[in-house]
């Protein structure tokens, strides 16, 4: 029999805050801790440690009284009953309890992961919007040149008003986006502060979005192994465990259970009675069927749970390639975003230049460059954001929340 785990700090976060490496990591796993499911998972924790306490104690002897009338005097009974053998019945129960701690502890560290990815989750669509805000605040200065200029053309009689109303129509759009945009932004900072439990210092953020590099995903063989050590396949495996101790307290059922059993009399003026120390048997007479269908359940629940985990571990080591796939992809798409930006700014000021000097460009040239410009500048911050997110995942998938 396994040695009893003691109540205490077994599973990393279970009675304070993860330590993380960096300052956004530490964020994370500080709102990680409070988080109400996480604090769930702790008490079905302890929970299982409690019932697991109660299975071992099956082992050892137990004391009962029975009261009962014999003709005009009542007698009553103290019996101490120690098992000596139940076909594996009482080991099988241990051996449950154990396997449910061990479900517990994964599932307080899944529980754990699954909060933190969400907040990551949260930081994305944070950064998203907190970029495109700034991608329009610097589009408007662009459109504040355009209008500018155009309306120096009217005044010099080579524009028309309405050009001029064009663009400050156009410039208005701009604004009205830049106003959705800063409505967005501020309501993803406030879902972020919910989650967090308090406000994110604008230094954390940015040390969130600094350094995103390259994640690399271990060999196969590596990942493998990695996919079997997460929380979500530890999980299953005790789940499996637990199933099989319960095909063997199933099977065990069906066999009678052997105690050493010593009785004393206590009778109604306080002394004793006779004493005697026997063997007893007790058996369920009555299993039948009923106990066949027992088995065969415990049987299809053990397989089933099985199909189930490597259904998991599946989709595990697909979620984590996807992720990589999309974390390397993120990288080039914001590579490309940066040379678009760079290469619209060019055009841009190219055709200012030419309207400027020689009038071969018209204002709606500017215009169309203007939008290729914001284009990529809002390119850039989806590819910043899906950057930002799949880095962290990643981080947490394969280092654990302490590695963040």
């Amino acid at each position: 029999m396994a040695a009893p785990v003691a109540p205490g700090c077994a599973v990393a976060g279970e009675c304070a805050a993860i330590a993380a490496k960096t300052a956004f990591g530490n964020v994370l796993t500080k709102a990680v801790f409070i988080a109400p499911e996480v604090a769930q998972a702790r008490a079905d924790l302890t929970a299982a440690r409690a019932a697991l306490q109660a299975a071992q104690k099956g082992l050892q002897p137990q004391l009962g009284l029975e009261a009962r009338a014999e003709g005009a005097a009542s007698v009553a009974v103290l019996a101490l009953r120690q098992p000596i053998w139940s076909a594996g019945k009482l080991r099988a129960a241990i051996v449950e309890a154990e396997a449910a701690v061990q479900q517990s502890q994964a599932a307080l560290e899944q529980v754990q992961l699954e909060a933190g990815l969400r907040l990551i989750d949260a930081v994305g669509r944070w950064v998203e919007t907190d970029a495109a805000a700034r991608a329009l605040a610097d589009v408007l200065v662009e459109y504040d040149d355009t209008l500018a200029m155009v309306q120096r053309r009217a005044d010099e009689g080579v524009a028309s008003g309405s050009e001029v109303e064009l663009v400050a129509a156009r410039r208005a759009s701009v604004l009205a986006d830049i106003a959705s945009a800063g409505a967005a932004r501020d309501l993803a900072r406030a879902s972020l502060t919910s989650l967090l439990g308090a406000e994110i210092g604008g230094g954390v953020l940015e040390g969130a979005m600094a350094g995103t590099g390259a994640v690399p995903l271990p060999a196969s063989g590596d990942l493998d192994r990695l996919v079997a050590q997460s929380p979500a396949l530890r999980v299953a495996d005790a789940a499996i465990a637990r199933a099989g101790a319960g095909l063997a307290s199933a099977r065990a059922d069906r066999f009678p259970t052997l105690s050493l059993v010593g009785e004393q009399q206590l009778t109604e003026g306080g002394g004793t009675g006779d004493g005697r120390v026997y063997l007893g048997l007790t058996a369920n007479l009555g299993p039948g069927r009923a106990g066949a269908s027992r088995i065969a359940a415990a049987q299809a629940q053990v397989e089933g749970l099985t199909a189930a985990r490597a259904i998991k571990a599946r989709a595990l080591r697909d979620e984590l390639t996807a992720l990589d796939l999309r974390h390397r992809a993120a990288v080039d798409r914001l590579a490309a975003a940066d040379n678009a930006i760079s290469a619209s700014g060019a055009v841009l000021a190219s055709y200012r230049k030419q309207m400027a000097e020689a009038g071969s460009k018209s204002w709606q040239d500017i215009l169309a460059a203007t939008r290729e410009a914001t284009d990529a500048r809002r390119a850039r911050a989806s590819a910043q954001a899906e950057l930002v997110t799949t880095y962290w995942k990643l981080k947490a998938y394969t280092a654990g929340l302490g590695g963040l």
